[in-house]
């Protein structure tokens, strides 16, 4: 290599190989093994994550020891989480799980992506940087770059103001500045 590189922080289901157009195939023009010879992953600065999977029951639910079971069945159970991993390359909650398994990435040279996010979980820190007002604020805040972008907000600091108004009104015990 000549010193120079190009680096990406990517969640986990963007580095299957399984021709469902992840992040890592788009880098790789559509998964052309060539063009991965060129890629590896590596462990970041810091302990990081990006994406999840999320099941709800509506309370209609009709049958819930069969919602629970499902739920069970894909989230908890051993067997299965290890199944997904092999079949997608993608990387499950359990270490256990990822700790036994090894993957060769085809558009990461071969590489064990794996053994890298294994880990990186060790050094996973949420304390203090998650709270309950994220969701809403990203949506807002999604809200506003929309209306800048199609024309609602004529400035920049229109969508600014927008959002900052629409935090203040979702969180009126904030501070909003």
């Amino acid at each position: 290599m000549d010193g120079t590189a190009l680096g990406d922080f990517v969640p986990t289901w963007g580095l299957t190989t399984t021709g469902g157009g992840s992040i890592l195939e788009n880098f790789t023009n559509g998964g052309d093994e060539a063009l991965g010879a060129n890629m590896a992953i590596c462990e970041g600065p810091s302990g990081w994550f990006w994406g999840g999977s999320y099941f709800g029951v509506s309370p209609k639910c009709d049958n819930k020891t069969l919602a629970k079971e499902f739920i069970e069945f894909y989230c908890i159970n051993a067997d299965t989480m290890k199944a997904y991993a092999e079949t997608t390359g993608d990387f499950m909650n359990n270490k256990t799980v990822m700790s036994d398994l090894t993957a060769s990435n085809k558009l990461l040279n071969g590489q064990n992506h794996y053994a890298i996010l294994t880990k990186v979980m060790d050094k996973l820190d949420l304390e203090g940087k998650i709270t309950k007002y994220d969701s809403v604020i990203k949506s807002k805040f999604n809200e506003s770059v929309a209306g800048y972008l199609d024309g609602t907000y004529a400035t920049k600091d229109d969508a600014i103001n927008a959002f900052k108004d629409a935090v203040a009104t979702a969180y009126p015990d904030l501070t909003v500045e």
